[in-house]
C-alpha cells in the first residue's frame, strides 16, 4: 500500500473478494490504517453481511463499496453504514442485467437510491457508481458510463468511475491507452472520483494535467485536454499506434 500512497492515492480500495470474511477485511483495514491515518478506505466484498460487519468495526474513515440498489440487503446495509457515519458507493448493477438501460434510466435508479440512503441517515460521502464497462466487451455500456457521469451533475453526489475495469477483453498493449481515453472523457464529463491503477504513472500524469495541476509538456497533452473539454476527438496522426488502435476499440 505504501507505494500507492507515495504515488498519490487519495483513498485505498480493500477487496476481500467472494470468500473473504469480515475478520480478514477488518484486519486488512487495521493494518492499512496504521500506514495511512485519515485516508479513506473503500471496503469491498461480494457479501453484504460481511461488508456491514467490516464497515461498522473498521477504523474510520471508511466507505462501503458497494450498496447494491434494489438488493434484499440494501436496507440493513444502509442502516449499518449510517450507524457509524461511514460513506457508501451506490451501485445500480442489479437493475442492469439484461439489455443495457439508457443513461437516464440508470441515473433515476441512482437518484432514488441516493434518497433512500439519506433517509436511512447516511451522512458520510455518497458515490454513484456509473458502471464502467470494457469497450472491447460492451462498447454501448462503456459509452453509457460517460453519459451517466455527465448526467450525475444534476444530483448532489459524487460520480465514480472504475477506470481500472476498462482494459478487460482487449490486448494487453492496448489496455493502458483504453484507460487513458476513458479517464480523459470521465474527467471532462465531471467524474469526481476515479478508481485508478495509481502505479501507472502516465495515467496519473494525465489526471494531473486534466485537473490543472501541471502544464502541458508532451505532444499528446493538447489532445487529452481537447478530449476532456470537447468530447470524442481523434488522436493526432503522430500518436503511438496502440493509442490509435485503442481509440478504434472505443469510438470507431
Amino acid at each position: 500500500m505504501r507505494p500507492r500512497l507515495e504515488a498519490g492515492a487519495q483513498a485505498l480500495d480493500l477487496n476481500a473478494g467472494i470468500e473473504g470474511g469480515a475478520r480478514a477485511l477488518l484486519d486488512a483495514a487495521t493494518r492499512v490504517r496504521a500506514l495511512a491515518p485519515g485516508t479513506p478506505l473503500f471496503l469491498d466484498t461480494a457479501d453484504p453481511a460481511t461488508l456491514a460487519g467490516a464497515v461498522t468495526r473498521a477504523p474510520a474513515p471508511v466507505v462501503a463499496n458497494a450498496v447494491v440498489l434494489g438488493d434484499a440487503s440494501e436496507g440493513a446495509l444502509l442502516d449499518a453504514i449510517a450507524s457509524v457515519g461511514a460513506g457508501a458507493v451506490l451501485s445500480p448493477r442489479a437493475h442492469d442485467t439484461g439489455d443495457a438501460l439508457p443513461a437516464r434510466a440508470l441515473l433515476e435508479v441512482l437518484a432514488s437510491g441516493l434518497e433512500r440512503a439519506r433517509t436511512a441517515g447516511v451522512r458520510g460521502p455518497l458515490y454513484l457508481d456509473a458502471l464502467a464497462y470494457p469497450p472491447a466487451i460492451d462498447r454501448r455500456r462503456w459509452h453509457r458510463a460517460i453519459e451517466v457521469v455527465r448526467a450525475a451533475r444534476e444530483v448532489e453526489a459524487i460520480a465514480l468511475l472504475a477506470i481500472g475495469n476498462v482494459g478487460h477483453g482487449a490486448p494487453v498493449k492496448l489496455r493502458p491507452w483504453l484507460r487513458l481515453v476513458t479517464c480523459a472523457l470521465a474527467v471532462g464529463a465531471g467524474a469526481r472520483a476515479l478508481i485508478l491503477p495509481v502505479l501507472e504513472r502516465p495515467l496519473i500524469e494525465a489526471v494531473h494535467l486534466l485537473e490543472g495541476r501541471r502544464a502541458p509538456s508532451s505532444e499528446l497533452d493538447p489532445w487529452l485536454l481537447a478530449l476532456a473539454s470537447d468530447g470524442p476527438t481523434s488522436p493526432p496522426p503522430s500518436a503511438p499506434r496502440p493509442l490509435i488502435e485503442a481509440w478504434a476499440v472505443c469510438l470507431s
